[in-house]
């Protein structure tokens, strides 16, 4: 049982349920030019079974990435995979006149790419320049796939902000990125985060013309009854088995479609499917397990003095009365939904305080309604909007709004 457990949390970790659409959509896009890292880890092994592209696949949350020369160091080991396709490659091109010559110059770019060193960063994106500047000139070949380079937690870039220097660097890596995509459509470079107020920085310093966001939401209720039995039952066969319709509408109630949760939840009552007493017993010791682990996050926004920061951006500027206001209106509001400009025109909270919530996750920001993002399909609204980070969440202000209501009568 130990083993089967441990078996089951290692497939829910990295569980990956259907994303046709949005995979579908992403390669046109990498053609032309989400839980999220499943989805991208998914993508990238699509593109390299396929031969679709080259996926360069940069995981932020595994290591160091505070400086340029750290960020370098990955980059060149995750190229390896590109460099020995690229180095096949060469070796079909036919040998004839000036396209003999490109066969050499793009062996030539490779090995310029391997003999830079691992920390020199501005050393490593020129080499890596002339090697794409090669490419692209024989990717006009139907055979030959742009490269994807794929920056999962790539919110973590912003800790170059600490140092000058770093600083610079970051710099020089945006302009580097738009140069390779928009400028001379090289390559593809995916940015993907979990970090709502990443998007203010990309606005800010990248252009809102320069890139194309793509939100992967949370699953239907229809999906996500899917995806919570694929993951409960997986490897358990009973016939005619039923998992209790209400049991589930009540989670569903509760939980919402995010599959983070939804897996964690199914590994934890995979163990009680025999008994349906146990079952549901274990699904009220999980449910008040969620309450109290996300009303204790909740409830942290009204300390915005206990944050630490690195730098003066990082520190909260909202006092206790604005999220309190805040919370207030989401819990009023149609689907927990509440449009900025409200809040900004009725001067319930100030936009500084507003993005500072964004920045420390107490609240879920949306510009638009994104491509994939079908959970807010219904809203008829202004935008850009803010919601809870989560349904658990939303249920936890609605629960400490209530509460301090009626300690204020």
């Amino acid at each position: 049982m130990a083993r089967r457990i441990l078996q089951c949390a290692a497939k829910a970790e990295n569980l990956f349920y259907n994303r046709k659409k949005e995979l579908d959509d992403l390669t046109k896009l990498c053609k032309t030019g989400l839980r999220k890292s499943a989805f991208l880890s998914e993508f990238a092994r699509r593109q390299e079974i396929s031969g679709q592209g080259h996926p360069i696949y940069l995981n932020m949350r595994a290591g160091t990435f505070s400086t340029a020369a750290n960020f370098a160091k990955e980059l060149k080991s995750q190229l390896n995979p590109f460099l020995a396709a690229a180095a096949e490659y060469a070796k079909t091109i036919p040998t004839v006149d000036n396209v003999a010559a490109s066969a050499g110059g793009l062996s030539e770019h490779i090995q310029a790419v391997e003999r830079t060193p691992d920390t020199d960063f501005q050393a490593l994106l020129k080499s890596i320049c002339g090697l794409l500047f090669s490419w692209r000139r024989l990717a006009s070949r139907k055979d030959a796939a742009l490269p994807t380079l794929i920056i999962d937690e790539a919110h973590r870039l912003l800790e170059w902000s600490l140092a000058p220097k770093e600083q610079q660097h970051l710099r020089t890596l945006v302009a580097y990125f738009i140069m390779v995509t928009k400028e001379r459509q090289e390559a593809n470079v995916i940015l993907c985060t979990s970090e709502d107020f990443f998007r203010f920085w990309l606005h800010l310093h990248v252009g809102p013309k320069r890139y194309q966001p793509r939100m992967v939401s949370d699953l239907t209720e229809e999906q996500a009854r899917e995806f919570f039995l694929m993951a409960l039952l997986d490897g358990w066969v009973a016939d005619g088995y039923k998992f209790p319709e209400d049991l589930w509408k009540e989670i569903f109630s509760f939980v919402g479609g995010r599959t983070l949760l939804l897996s964690r939840l199914a590994l934890n009552l995979s163990s009680y499917l025999e008994d349906e007493s146990l079952l549901r017993k274990a699904w009220a010791s999980q449910c008040k397990i969620l309450v109290d682990a996300t009303r204790q996050i909740v409830e942290m926004g009204f300390g915005p003095m206990d944050f630490q920061g690195n730098l003066d951006s990082d520190r909260p500027c909202w006092n206790v009365e604005d999220y309190e206001a805040v919370l207030r209106e989401l819990t009023r509001a149609e689907g927990g939904v509440v449009s900025v400009q409200y809040l900004m025109g009725y001067k319930i909270i100030s936009k500084a305080a507003l993005h500072s919530l964004v920045q420390h996750n107490f609240l879920h920001y949306r510009s638009f309604l994104c491509l994939w993002a079908d959970d807010l399909a219904w809203y008829k609204g202004k935008w850009p909007i803010v919601m809870a980070p989560s349904l658990p969440r939303f249920h936890a202000m609605a629960s400490i709004i209530e509460e301090r209501a009626k300690c204020a009568t």
